[in-house]
């Protein structure tokens, strides 16, 4: 079953019901309830929760996520009220974007080797403190800052070409 978009941008929404196990996906499922305080658990068999609580500013505990296949958690929780990452499930590729602009984010659970894509996974967390613990091999991790990092290093390379050849 897929509940993409099913209470998007609900924003009197204050809690839902336990969702069945019947469902797979979950794409912006609570996209912009503003309200939404208490998350249910995810299913077992959802696949994709890209977006799913993306802008649930008062959500501040994350949901339980008991699925086995998840892969897609993109934009899962952009914009969020939440203090920590729930554990993320081994199997998980892309996180990109996942948490970024949590601004009372604290702390952040391990990220699984399965994780190829986290691009701006923490972007924009002032309040992101501790170690980040990644088991995943090669991830794509870009942030703003890894970005200005490159761009100097591209010059100052350059600067040194230019002063070698002359």
């Amino acid at each position: 079953m897929d509940l993409s978009y099913t209470f998007g941008e609900c924003e009197q929404l204050t809690d839902v019901p336990e969702i069945p196990d019947t469902v797979t996906v979950m794409e912006d499922t609570f996209f912009l309830c503003k309200n939404l305080a208490d998350a249910p658990d995810i299913p077992k068999n959802v696949e994709s929760m890209e977006g799913c609580f993306y802008g649930c500013i008062r959500l501040q505990e994350p949901p339980v996520i008991r699925s086995t296949v998840l892969k897609n958690m993109r934009d899962a929780f952009r914009e969020c009220g939440i203090r920590t990452s729930p554990v993320i499930p081994d199997g998980v590729t892309d996180l990109s974007y996942a948490f970024n602009s949590c601004g009372d984010m604290a702390a952040v659970t391990p990220i699984p080797a399965s994780v190829t894509d986290m691009t701006q996974a923490f972007g924009s967390n002032y309040e992101l403190r501790g170690d980040l613990v990644v088991y995943a091999k090669n991830p794509t991790i870009t942030t703003r800052a890894s970005i200005q990092h490159r761009r100097r290093r591209r010059i100052k390379r350059r600067r040194s070409h230019r002063e070698a050849e002359r």
